[in-house]
């Protein structure tokens, strides 16, 4: 799928960890991701993905040591979220005050956001499986 919309990319932060401090509190963690997706589609984004993975409704972000398992594959940082849609709406849910950009900023986590007039959103090219669904006229 290709479109208007915006990049998000987020990375670990590049603070210095003081002594004794939690290694946690400077990497970037699959809430994180997925906070950043979840404010994407709540702002209009027709299409999402992370590190050119597709996201779809069956979707999985999990912690897997230090890196994102999404769908079946394992990413690490910086993570690029892509969202395809109306780029004025998406840039207005990504930069809304005290979201999750503003929190991961005031973290010293880098943030960018770029918007674009031809984004790409690979195909989604994992597998199904359907249970209850059955192709029409199949009976039963």
């Amino acid at each position: 799928m290709r479109g208007p919309g915006l990049a998000v990319t987020i990375a670990d932060s590049r603070r210095p960890l003081r002594p004794g401090e939690d290694p946690n509190l400077v990497l970037i963690h699959y809430s994180d991701v997925r906070a950043v997706v979840n404010v994407l589609w709540a702002g209009g984004a027709e299409a999402i993905a992370v590190n050119d993975e597709r996201i779809i409704s069956t979707t999985g972000l999990s912690c897997v040591g230090t890196t994102i398992l999404c769908n079946t594959r394992r990413m690490a940082p910086p993570y690029r979220v892509v969202a395809i849609g109306d780029t004025a709406t998406l840039l207005a849910a990504a930069q809304a005050r005290g979201g999750i950009l503003d929190q991961l900023r005031a973290f010293d986590f880098p943030v960018t956001v770029m918007t674009g007039t031809d984004l790409a959103v690979p195909a989604y090219s994992g597998g199904f499986v359907y249970r209850y669904a059955k192709p029409a006229g199949t009976g039963g």
